[in-house]
Formats: C-alpha cells, structure tokens, sequence
C-alpha cells in the first residue's frame, strides 16, 4: 500500500509544480506528468491503474487534480488537491472499483468547501483531509 500512496504523494508534487508554472492543472497531463516524473507510469484519466507505479490522472478543472494508484494489495488509493481549497485530500475507493481518475471523481466528487472532517483514509469512499 505504501508504494501507491507514495507514487501519488510524488505524482501530485509535480503536478503542482506544473500548476505553479501554469495557474492550471489542466496542464497535467500524462505527457507533462511523464515528462516530470520518469519512475512513474501516467494514464489517461478513463485508464485504471494496474499498479502502484501506475497513475491514472484526472486534470478535473484548472483548480482540480485527481490521480489514483493500485496498490499491490488491490486497493485503489487517491489523492486530490484543489488550489482554490480545501487542498490536498485523500481517499480509497471500496474493494473491486475501477481504480481510474474518473471512477475517483465519480465516487468522491469536487465540491468541497471545506477541509473534510475525516483525517485518515481507512473508510472507502471518503475524502480525508491531508
């Protein structure tokens, strides 16, 4: 599980170096992100991950990013962040759900407004504040 969660700790690092760059995170996208970060495989948002090093990256809007990563374990781990609040966030999606960036914005949305109460990503489905 670490690995994944690390892949996308290291993923989101260069894709707010890309929105820094930018003022988008429409700018992320797989080629920017490869380009970026070479130890990481990116996919296109609709692509699941097969493993940790594995990203499926969702560029949401300008001011959001989802990315997701398959654990070896199975589970489909996520993290968010959103430039104009809450910040980053982070997740898991249930056991057997397509690990992709649009089944994560699917299940988790982009309408906070606040950071979410949650501060840890054991239950699936939830944003969890950073």
């Amino acid at each position: 599980d670490k690995a994944a969660q690390s892949s996308l700790r290291n993923a989101l690092t260069n894709a707010k170096g890309i929105y820094t760059d930018t003022d988008s995170y429409t700018g992320a996208t797989v080629a920017a992100l490869g380009a970026a970060e070479p130890s990481l495989t990116f996919v296109a948002t609709g692509t699941a991950s097969t493993g940790a090093k594995e990203v499926s990256v969702n560029p949401v809007s300008s001011s959001w990013i989802i990315m997701a990563a398959k654990s070896s374990s199975g589970t489909c781990f996520v993290i968010g962040d959103s430039a104009t609040g809450p910040g980053t966030v982070f997740a898991k999606l249930a056991s057997g759900a397509t690990c992709s960036g649009d089944q994560a914005n699917t299940t988790l949305g982009t309408s906070l407004t606040a950071a979410p109460t949650a501060t840890n990503s054991s239950t699936a489905g939830v944003w969890a504040q950073a």
